[in-house]
């Protein structure tokens, strides 16, 4: 799956505890790991 250069500038978190529960931040937001509190 080619990655679009906006889907590039964002990186994927996922809650591990809740599968449906995503969120896309910006790359270097510093966000820790939400399955990783």
């Amino acid at each position: 799956m080619q990655q679009t250069p906006d889907q590039q500038e964002f990186d994927f978190y996922i809650n591990l505890g809740k599968p449906t529960l995503g969120l896309y931040v910006r790359k270097g937001a510093g966000l820790p790991d939400l399955a990783h509190p």
